[in-house]
């Protein structure tokens, strides 16, 4: 039994409804209660007070015409009198005596009135004493008794029946008494019905407000049941909708709250996610960076030994035609390599970009005009008026915006619209984006091909990551590394069958387009006289060494070589000591024994501040080949590199 009453009140106190529901019926019953008692109270004494004048003024009536009957104890007279009465429905019992107490007359209508002669005697002598009009309530009837004297009169007029009892004259000569008793049936039977009425009433109002008080309670705890609901599910780390709010009242109001804090909430959750991919595509990168940027190292060393030696072929060979022709097809070959090997130097670290101002707009429509032409698919560009100028290595963006519209066109085999949307945006603090705050361009390219997998999405970032046969997976791996080096961001958002869209955001730039830059470029330098320089060569390649050796002694240049930092600085200190001016130092920036070309610069600049240093990389995405001046060289070059373009560097640097 105690189980059972636990289970009761436990399920009492969980659950809200219930609770409202008790209170409300709990309140509402006694609020009836009350109601009812009130006016049955009100009522009964309404009706009780109206048969209590109703039966002083029979009683009134009744001793006023047995004055005559009593005095001559005429039984007709009597009888007429009593009758007059008898036909009031609530008079039960009517009896007149004489005034030694003899019954002179007695009418009986209600024959469960009670008899009790002793009682009757009591009242008899009291009010023969008295003289004055009786009342008792005898709990199921009123027991009315008055005189009748000589003077007794009916007293009608507007004062009030508790008034008329002092009208009754106290010391006049006594000829009988009258009593009536009144019956209550017709006030119990009209209390019945009004209980009976008014309990309906209560019922009816009761089950309307408790049916009013259950739809508006079902809906707040409906709203709390689901905001407790999605709170959990929420807090499960599950997706959440927004929950519909039916009122404006505090619940609404908790229910909006619960609604911005979803919105913040996922808005939070997805810049973490997508912060988090951004990371983890970055390490993915940084790994597939560290051995690409390694292997375009050496392969460019390899580059330039080769293209040295076609250099000496060349000039060794004689006037053999065929062979020239061939050795030149074999040079521009090695040069063509040279663009595969600047592809792994933009996947290691992106290729530090060699900025100027660019106009983004200019950019695409060229790259897109030379890249679509005589192909089935054309290509629409939205661009605003006043559109934000970007400080970007051209070479590198347009590799971007390459690798993008290649992807683009093979979404779409059989023809189509690329649509590209250029636009100013202004990236605030809350933007759901990596970047700093400031002034972007935004760059949206929009194919209408079959689309990209939700699931692979992710992934199309990653190196190697590719869906098509042809493609190595490195283009839009590129595209980020480069848009990232530039302080930028590109995401990418497909549906399957409607298309893809891939938004490259760069940073804007307040500087001015400055037309025709001066750029650096080499004339030919096969021809013509030599000026004689001494030359310190740095680099780890022996085979790099002698071929520069040759080369460079071919234009007049004396090389002495080196394949340590230690042992550079150490030559160049003898040679200063003996008076041999070195008119260039050529430094590897990259060497084996750990130490970094810049820093053997440092070290001879203490030595002589006025040593004029090229740099040598096969690595030329790094920052001292894009910002050589910087660092205190006066020139880089990066590898492979002909034997006419350092010669012509030289050349113009002697005399600077």
């Amino acid at each position: 039994m105690s189980m059972k009453l636990s289970a009761v009140k436990n399920f009492f106190l969980n659950h809200f409804l219930v609770k409202m529901l008790a209170i409300s019926v709990g309140s509402i019953i006694a609020i009836s209660i009350l109601f009812v008692s009130f006016t049955i109270y009100r009522e009964y004494n309404l009706l009780r007070r109206n048969l209590l004048n109703q039966g002083r003024l029979l009683m009134q009536v009744l001793t006023y015409n047995a004055k005559l009957g009593v005095f001559t104890e005429n039984e007709r007279i009597l009888e007429t009198a009593a009758l007059s009465v008898m036909q009031h429905n609530d008079v039960g019992q009517v009896t007149i005596f004489n005034k030694k107490g003899q019954i002179l007359i007695k009418r009986i209508k209600d024959s469960t009135m009670p008899e009790d002669p002793r009682r009757n005697s009591r009242k008899f002598e009291q009010v023969s004493k008295t003289q004055l009009m009786t009342i008792d309530d005898e709990g199921s009837y009123f027991d009315l008794w008055m005189p009748i004297v000589s003077k007794s009169g009916i007293f009608i007029d507007t004062r009030s029946m508790s008034e008329a009892d002092a009208l009754f004259p106290k010391n006049e000569d006594l000829l009988g008494i009258a009593n009536i008793e009144l019956s209550k049936k017709a006030i119990n039977k009209n209390i019945y019905s009004l209980v009976v009425k008014d309990v309906i009433m209560a019922l009816v109002c009761s089950l309307m407000i408790i049916s009013i008080i259950y739809v508006v309670t079902k809906r707040a705890t409906l709203s709390i049941r689901q905001l407790t609901n999605n709170v959990k599910t929420f807090a499960a780390g599950k997706q959440t909708e927004h929950m519909p709010s039916y009122t404006s009242d505090e619940i609404g109001e908790v229910i909006e709250a619960f609604n911005n804090m979803v919105d913040a909430l996922q808005k939070e959750e997805a810049e973490k996610k997508m912060l988090e991919q951004h990371i983890a595509n970055l390490q993915k990168i940084e790994a597939v960076s560290i051995l690409a940027g390694g292997i375009a190292h050496d392969f460019n060393n390899i580059l330039t030994s080769l293209l040295g030696k076609v250099h000496l072929c060349k000039r060794n060979v004689g006037n053999h035609g065929k062979v020239i022709e061939k050795l030149t097809e074999a040079e521009d070959i090695i040069k063509q390599s040279k663009h595969l090997a600047n592809k792994m130097v933009a996947l290691a670290n992106g290729g530090h970009p060699k900025k100027q101002i660019t106009s983004i707009e200019g950019l695409i429509r060229d790259t897109t005009k030379s890249l679509l032409a005589g192909t089935n698919v054309n290509c629409n560009i939205s661009t605003p008026e006043n559109l934000y100028l970007c400080e970007t290595d051209k070479e590198q963006i347009t590799q971007v915006i390459n690798n993008v519209i290649l992807n683009a066109k093979d979404s779409m085999p059989e023809g189509g619209t690329i649509d590209i949307i250029i636009s100013n945006i202004l990236i605030e603090k809350t933007a759901a984006l990596p970047l700093e705050r400031g002034k972007y361009v935004k760059i949206s390219i929009t194919d209408h091909g079959h689309g990209i997998p939700e699931d692979m999405l992710d992934k199309v970032f990653i190196p190697f990551f590719t869906t098509r046969s042809n493609r190595t997976g490195l283009g839009l791996t590129l595209s980020y590394t480069i848009v990232i080096r530039h302080g930028g961001y590109i995401d990418v958002d497909s549906k399957i069958g409607v298309g893809t869209t891939f938004n490259i955001y760069l940073p804007a730039t307040d500087k001015r387009l400055i037309i025709n830059q001066p750029g650096f470029t080499t004339d030919s330098v096969e021809q013509g006289s030599y000026r004689s320089m001494m030359v310190l060569l740095l680099d780890d390649n022996e085979h790099i060494i002698k071929d520069l050796s040759e080369i460079l002694g071919n234009f007049n240049c004396e090389i002495i070589s080196a394949k340590s930092g230690a042992e550079a600085i150490n030559l160049f200190k003898k040679h200063k000591k003996i008076g041999l001016e070195i008119d260039f130092v050529i430094i590897d920036l990259k060497l084996p024994d750990g130490v970094a070309g810049e820093s053997v610069l440092k070290e001879l600049l203490e030595i002589d501040s006025s040593v004029k240093a090229i740099a040598i990389s096969g690595y030329s995405g790094s920052d001292v080949m894009s910002n050589y001046k910087k660092h205190g060289f006066i020139g880089a070059l990066p590898k492979p590199f002909s034997p006419a373009e350092l010669y012509a560097l030289l050349q113009t640097n002697i005399s600077a």
